[in-house]
């Protein structure tokens, strides 16, 4: 997927609970940078939501990135601006425990 910096991504996700009990899930966006430089972590938390679900049910989601989120400061320019670059979205239920990935990619006009 390409997006310009206007847009936003919408990652939608069904959550089921699969357990004997009722029970709750935060689910976790993460945004890996495939070129994030020195001074970035190798993913960032970008959107989490929690969701209750009964036992044997299950619920479709959606966590909105804005393109702003991608924003780096650009020293020379004294502002945020919009990185463009490949990324991957990366959803589980915590940074070491990611279950769906897509890539995407933000091209500048």
């Amino acid at each position: 997927t390409e997006l310009s910096p206007l847009q936003s991504l919408t990652v939608s996700v069904t959550v089921e609970n699969t357990g004997s009990r009722d029970g709750a899930e935060v689910v976790q966006l993460y945004v890996e940078d495939h070129d994030p430089g020195d001074d970035r972590p190798p993913q960032s938390l970008r959107g989490f939501r929690k969701v209750w679900l009964a036992r044997g049910a299950s619920q479709r989601i959606e966590l909105v990135l804005p393109m702003s989120e991608l924003d780096v400061f650009c020293p020379r320019n004294n502002a945020w601006r919009c990185k463009p670059g490949g990324y991957t979205a990366r959803v589980g239920s915590s940074s070491r425990d990611i279950r769906l990935h897509a890539a995407f990619s933000v091209r500048l006009p």
